[in-house]
């Protein structure tokens, strides 16, 4: 928790660096002017009460970097701690910033987004998702993420006929479909341990018909049903029969789970928790069990969100099966998915209408949802932070108001189609099905939800039952077959007469949804409430004196909505009821909601001329005298585009441009920053109007009498001087007191921000950068546009420097606000110089923020783009230049340097003087002289660029010389061209042709061409090399002198000869090879060896063999580098078998012939040796330090003895001596070991002497002793003790235990069979057995003889004491036991009985799948072989630490050599497999 809580700060706080300032830009651009995204202001029908927008916290710059590394540690880590933090960490941040509101920083907007991917893979098959809280934190991210997908790809006219046809991306289908199957298995899982069910119960099977109505049958064994002191007295109701049957899963339906194991696990789960919830006093919804239950709840919501009719309706009645029994524990989040669910049958979710207005889900979310903004990204940093600004503020100024609630003006024609106007019902989207068809699925759960309204305290529950009676109010179900006894009518009217007194707890949630019930009810045909019942009950909620935001507003909207907008009926008493509510309106017009309601009611006079101007002119007066106190509500960015949007809706005769300035001019101070964000909102309003429906000379002529004056600002957290306005005459005189006042307008507003940035105050007042911003943006708008005289009026007025320090003072915070001053500025005839050369001036800082060098940037491209005279461009800003020349401000700039010879001039002295050293500045050099085409770039290209060290930039350097040569021709003068003759002569191997070029021009072309040579390319194109043609015998000769060299590489060499092939055995064989280099060529020619047989190695090692021979050559399996390795061995063998040197070589013919399956064979001379010269290595390095010898002298022993073949040529002798030196290794790896038996057998004969010391040297490694530090050691020592006890001559007495050895003498077989009979003696004896194994078959039989006898030995008498008995029950099951592993060791391969050497073999017992050997199958089979060798190298990999060979690519041989195991058994998952 605390390293979750560290990284939600560090996402707070931190700001990281972008790589790229486009991408900075981006960003910026969308913070700062997103509020230009979202044109349309709409009212929600599901969401109405809430009192404001929501918070959405703003997401850091690191954000990105922070879920990378977190997704990363989840995806690749195999530690479960980390990993389940990881994913709590995930889930903090998805919290803290939804998915939904960022959806580029979660890559939501991409296909496919992997942290979905991620999310739902761990979701459905990892050991995290066992756990309750680590499934719901998997369910709630995958949700919220899906969700954020589906927004981002949603379709505006989707396909019929596909599956999830509306999300636009196949990919989000298949999440779709795998989320709805997830989710209704969790619904079926706490539907089943809700209702005491077991899930492969045979009741739950039954066939279901998609569209037949019809209710479940009632299950016979319910112990309700069956108690007969359920209900005395009182018949059995349809509801409580329906509430009392357990759930039944149809056959084919999707919740079916049975069958997968890894819910069963997440349901033993969900039963331990349901068992604490049911005696837990924790408050209700905060125990493990209920929050599982309802993040479930909401993700099906979420599904349900984004599916079409034809996505859920064949999955209606399993759904609201489910939904009945979890109702229970969860009563809002089940109500909250019936909703969902007749939204997505009848077409009014955000899948068919394209906005949210509907969604009681979305309305439920603690953040707000906006629909994407698609914006075309830009290469341009202008184009991003200038242009495309303005062109949203012009989109956003010519915005329609919003033409009806159901039919945004954004939406496609085929989308309006779909709603039904004149009426609150909505038509099914795509079906000629209608709610009678699924009206019997609901029926339970609804007459359920409408009996405990009454009865309920919770207001979220009565919420989501007001809603639910909407939804089948708006489908045209009859209020009598819900509510027959009008309990809820009278429930509902109470309510709303203790909502006036305010006694009512959450009632500012349950108000809209109260009044829009009445209003339905209103409409409908019973006549039980009428709508000015409706009226004055809502005026009695607005003369109570509760909080109008939550109270009066929410309480007027459906009204609105009913006489206004989609009126039910024509009346004689609409108009009355029209004028009514309209008073009711224009009393509280000062608030944003109002104000959008307005525009519904001016859209419904829009088609009647004459009400239209009387209504207009009725609002506007109104509205004026709160704009003129500054008492509209201004305080967020829906509520100033919603004043906009009434103001260009009313009849432009109504509004007085004259009127709206005097309003703005009327306060002399503003007291509080509040009403300095009023005072700007109704500029920026005013400035609008004046864009959108005043033409300039109107406007002019009517402020032309009003005395300008910016108000000053006295506020605690900030003030502001008053900044008077001289008066003049005259149409030019008005225009520049109105540049005058805007500019006033600007510093009140960026020294107000400046202050409040610096108390750390801003959080508070966000709405302030917007305005500023909305300023400077409409004020370009009127200069560009509808307002030219304001261009030289601006241009007239002289330098604001306090202006100008309050701009630089927002650099860092604010770029944009900046930039879009000095734009405004560049655009007249006088700049402001100040800022620009301050702007112009490079960072102080080495490392600046990327705020100031994304402003650095801009204002050099605006100063390319804007030449002035008195602007001067520094040298350090070429780099910015170069950075930037595909920007059309910086192509502008090379255009007019063509046709400036002066310009251009000072450009090629800007580029000289840069540093030419970084081979990425040259080639961006290049592109500058391509572009500029002239003859003045040829001395740069041949003083700096053609001569550079670097051959590519020296290249490239000629190529664009010679282009610019051949386009001039004729017009490059002589005296020039023999100036770069002469400068170009030096380097003529790079620029030949260019030079043949010129000479042509000055007529001094050479007698000859010039003969082209090879040169090198790590040269600086002084140098020359001779190409040779390579052959066989030439590079057998070059390897040949390297092999017999003794510096030589061996990895180099090594690899060379075995793609040689038949060609290397003359070098190996050779007298003069060096022997150092064979232990490397085994190694290697056992690789290759390997990949020949296709029974052995994958496809992919057959890259590596690069042979001169044919494949017709190849006849025998073993490679020609191994013949030749192997016959060179040999031959120092039999020259000296008394080499150490050959110990490490012989280890790998060992290991060859083991894994080869004895394709190597061994002459009885060559056994000999090989016997031989392991004992000496052993005796040789028994009693010295160096551990690689050691390890190699033992594994080599034990390797040798594994070898039929070296096995008949030793003798007694030699076991002997090999068993006296392993017991010396012993005594100093094992130090204080117990070898006294050692001493006793002395006296005696050596074999008798070495059986002794067998038997000691077992008893020290044999558990429960712990092996020595060093566990290499210690499994190179068990090998070797090993094949000495499987020695013939020794082999009897090592399968002794430590007891009966020392009985001495030689034991009996009856004295053998009668010890076994003890349990302790048993477990030594077939510790032994399993250790050591058996050496033949008879040995085999006679242990098989030994145990049968242990397990069938008679039972105590009647009578014998418990400690007997239980003596005797542990024996004969430890003589099971010990029967089953004497059976499994003859399981062992290649030799049965061998445990040291042998691994067990694998045998299914699936049948074999026909799939395999189809063609698809045997490429499946060889892909799975990939994967094998890459767990047993991942196997050697993670026990590097355990094996002590140092060859090259030794750990593709280390590993155990296992056969297939993955071949026939297809079933096999590999995760059931561990790696070590």
């Amino acid at each position: 928790t605390a390293a979750c809580e560290a990284l939600e700060s560090l996402a707070a706080q931190l700001q990281l660096n972008r790589n790229s300032l486009l991408g900075h830009a981006h960003s910026q651009a969308m913070r700062a002017f997103c509020h230009l995204h979202n044109v349309t202001v709409q009212l929600s029908l599901a969401g109405i009460g809430d009192s404001g927008p929501k918070a959405t916290p703003p997401s850091p710059m690191c954000l990105d970097h922070i879920l990378w590394a977190l997704q990363d540690n989840l995806s690749s880590s195999l530690d479960m701690a980390l990993q389940r933090g990881a994913l709590e960490a995930l889930h903090h941040l998805s919290l803290s910033y939804p998915p939904p509101t960022v959806p580029s920083v979660w890559s939501c907007d991409q296909t496919p987004c992997t942290t979905l991917t991620l999310a739902q893979a761990l979701l459905t098959s990892s050991r995290l998702a066992w756990g309750i809280q680590g499934h719901l934190e998997l369910l709630e991210l995958a949700s919220t993420l899906f969700l954020a997908c589906a927004l981002a790809h949603m379709q505006s006219s989707a396909r019929s006929g596909e599956p999830w046809c509306a999300l636009g991306q196949p990919s989000l289908g298949s999440h779709a479909s795998a989320l709805l199957r997830h989710s209704t298995q969790l619904l079926a899982i706490f539907a089943h341990i809700l209702d005491g069910r077991e899930p492969d119960s045979k009741e739950n099977r039954r066939l279901s018909v998609p569209g037949i109505p019809r209710r479940p049958t009632p299950d016979p064994t319910s112990p309700v049903r069956a108690s007969p002191k359920a209900s005395p007295g009182k018949p059995k109701t349809p509801l409580l029969e329906s509430l009392q049957r357990p759930p039944l899963v149809p056959r084919d339906g999707i919740g079916q789970f049975a069958h997968v194991p890894h819910l069963l696990k997440v349901m033993d789960a969900c039963k331990a928790a349901y068992t604490n919830y049911q005696v837990s006093l924790a408050p209700v919804g905060q125990d493990k069990f209920s929050q599982l239950l309802q993040v479930t709840h909401n993700t099906l919501a979420a599904m349900l969100e984004v599916a079409l009719a034809e996505d859920v309706r064949s999955h209606v009645e399993e759904l609201m099966g489910y939904l009945v029994i979890t109702v229970r524990a969860d009563t809002p989040g089940a109500l909250l998915c019936v909703q969902q669910l007749l939204n997505a049958l009848f077409g009014m979710n955000v899948a068919a209408q394209h906005t949210h207005l509907f969604s009681p889900y979305i309305s439920s979310l603690p953040y707000d949802i906006v629909m994407p903004f698609r914006v075309t990204p830009s290469t341009s940093l202008l184009h991003c932070t200038l242009l495309q600004p303005l062109s949203l503020m012009t989109a956003w100024l010519q915005a329609p108001p919003p033409s009806t609630l159901l039919t945004p003006p954004n939406q496609p024609e085929e989308v309006k189609k779909r709603v039904w106007r004149k009426s609150l019902i909505m038509k099914p989207v795509n079906s000629v099905s209608s709610i009678k068809d699924y009206i019997g699925f609901f029926e339970p759960l609804v007459i359920m939800a409408v009996k405990q309204f009454p009865y309920t305290s919770s207001s979220l529950l009565q919420q989501r039952v007001l809603f639910l009676i909407v939804q089948l109010l708006q489908l045209k179900v009859r209020y009598e077959l819900l509510d027959c006894s009008h309990a809820f009518l009278e429930a509902v009217i109470k309510l709303v007469s203790l909502m006036e007194s305010g006694t009512v707890r959450g009632g500012e949630r349950l108000v809209p949804h109260l009044f829009q019930f009445l209003v339905l009810l209103a409409s409908d045909s019973s006549k039980l409430v009428t709508v000015p019942e409706v009226m004055q009950k809502c005026d009695g909620v607005m003369a109570s004196g509760r909080n109008v935001t939550t109270f009066a507003i929410p309480a007027l909207q459906p009204l609105v909505l009913t006489l206004f907008v989609r009126p039910s009926r024509e009346s004689p008493d609409l108009e009355t009821q029209r004028e009514v509510v309209l008073n009711m309106l224009l009393r509280l017009v000062s608030h944003h909601r109002i104000i959008t309601l307005l525009c519904y009611v001016l859209e419904c006079y829009s088609h009647r001329r004459q009400q239209w101007q009387q209504v207009s002119s009725q609002i506007f007066a109104a509205l004026l005298p709160h704009m003129g106190r500054l008492q509209v509500f201004l305080e967020s960015r829906e509520a100033l585009l919603a004043l906009y949007q009434l103001l260009t809706a009313m009849d432009p005769s109504a509004i007085s441009i004259q009127a709206l300035f005097t309003a703005l001019l009327k306060p002399a101070a503003l007291e509080s920053v509040k009403e300095l964000i009023s005072w700007l909102g109704v500029l920026c309003t005013s400035l609008g109007v004046m864009v959108t429906i005043f033409p300039e000379a109107t406007t002019l002529q009517q402020i032309s009498s009003l005395h300008f004056a910016v108000p000053s600002l006295c506020s605690p957290l900030a003030s502001v001087p008053q900044q008077p306005c001289e008066d003049r005459e005259g149409e030019g005189h008005t225009a520049q007191h109105l540049a005058r006042f805007l500019r006033g307008a600007l510093y009140l507003a960026v020294s107000a921000l400046a202050q409040l940035e610096v108390q750390r105050s801003y959080e508070d007042f966000q709405l302030v950068p917007v305005l500023a911003t909305n300023i400077l943006l409409l004020w370009q708008t009127l200069m560009q546009g509808p307002y030219p005289s304001l261009g030289p009026a601006c241009a007239s007025l002289p330098p604001h420097p306090h202006l100008t320090q309050a701009l630089l003072s927002l650099a860092s915070s604010h770029p944009l606000l900046t930039l879009h001053y000095l734009n405004l500025t560049l655009n007249t005839s006088s700049p402001d110089i100040t800022l620009v050369t301050t702007l112009l001036q490079p960072p102080a800082t080495p490392h600046p923020s990327p705020s100031l060098s994304l402003l650095h940037h801009c204002t050099l491209l605006l100063a390319c783009d804007n030449a002035h005279p008195e602007v001067t461009v520094h040298a350090t800003a070429i780099p910015t230049i170069l950075d930037h020349t595909q920007d059309p401000s910086v192509k502008k700039l090379f255009q007019a340097a063509v046709k400036d010879e002066v310009l251009l001039q000072s450009l090629l002295q800007l580029l000289m003087s840069s540093d030419l050293t970084s081979p990425t500045h040259c080639l961006q050099v290049l592109q500058v002289c391509r572009q500029l085409h002239s003859a003045h770039t040829l001395p740069l290209l041949s003083q700096h660029l053609i001569p550079h060290p670097l051959s590519a930039v020296a290249t490239t350097a000629a190529t664009v010389a010679m282009e610019i040569v051949t386009a001039l021709g004729s017009e490059l003068s002589a005296e020039m061209a023999a100036q770069l003759i002469e400068e170009l002569e030096p380097h003529s191997n790079r620029c030949g042709q260019l030079l043949l070029q010129l000479r042509e021009l000055v007529g001094k072309v050479p007698a000859q061409e010039p003969t082209p040579v090879f040169s090198d390319p790590l040269a600086a194109g002084s140098g020359s090399v001779v190409a040779h043609s390579v052959t066989e015998p030439w590079l057998v000769e070059r390897v040949g002198v390297f092999c017999h060299t003794l510096d030589a590489n061996p990895e180099e060499c090594v690899h060379v000869l075995g793609c040689l092939g038949e060609s290397a055995r003359s070098i190996i064989e050779a007298s003069d090879f060096n022997q150092a280099l064979l232990e490397c060529c085994l190694v290697r020619g056992l690789q290759l060896s390997k990949a020949r047989d296709p029974t052995h190695s994958p496809s992919h090692l057959d890259s590596l063999e690069m042979e001169f021979t044919t494949t017709g050559q190849q006849s025998s399996r073993l490679h020609p580098l191994m013949q030749a390795s192997v016959n060179r061995l040999k031959q120092g063998l039999k020259a000296d078998p008394t080499d150490s040197a050959l110990t490490r070589p012989l280890l790998w013919l060992l290991i060859a012939q083991q894994q080869l399956s004895n394709e190597i064979p061994l002459e009885q001379e060559t056994a000999v040796a090989i016997a031989t010269l392991t004992l000496h290595s052993l005796k040789d390095v028994c009693s010295k330090d160096d551990s690689l010898a050691l390890h190699s002298a033992m594994d080599c022993c034990a390797l040798a003895l594994q070898s039929p073949e070296v096995c008949q040529t030793i003798s007694e002798g030699w076991a002997c001596e090999a068993v006296q030196c392993l017991c010396d290794i012993v005594q100093r790896a094992y130090e204080g070991a117990d070898l006294q038996w050692v001493e006793q057998g002395e006296e005696k004969g050596a074999l008798e002497k070495a059986q002794h010391q067998l038997q000691s040297i077992l008893t020290v490694l044999l558990p429960p002793r712990p092996p020595p530090s060093s566990s290499s050691f210690y499994l190179s020592i068990n090998a070797l003790t090993m094949s000495l006890c499987r020695v013939p001559s020794l082999h009897p007495c090592t399968l002794l235990p430590p007891a009966l050895f020392r009985v001495g003498g030689g034991v009996s077989d009856r004295m053998l069979d009668q010890a076994l009979m003890e349990s302790e003696i048993l477990q030594q004896y077939m510790q032994r057995i399993n250790s050591i194994g058996w050496l033949n078959r008879p040995q085999f039989e006679e242990r098989w003889m030994q145990l049968l006898g242990v397990v069938n030995q008679a039972p105590p008498p009647e009578g014998t004491p418990t400690e007997e008995y239980n003596a005797y029950v542990l024996n004969v099951s430890a003589g099971v036991q010990a029967v089953t592993s004497l059976l499994l060791g003859a399981t062992l391969r290649p030799t049965p009985g061998n445990p040291t050497h042998c691994p067990p073999m694998h045998t299914h017992h699936n049948g074999d799948v026909l799939f395999l050997g189809s063609r698809p199958g045997r490429k499946l089979a060889r892909l799975r072989r990939v994967l094998e060798l890459q767990l047993l190298l991942q196997c050697g990999a993670r026990s590097s630490l355990l094996n002590h060979y140092q060859s090259p690519s030794l750990q593709q041989i280390i590993s155990p050599h296992y056969p297939p195991i993955y071949t026939r058994n297809i079933e096999r998952g590999l995760g059931e497999v561990g790696l070590g």
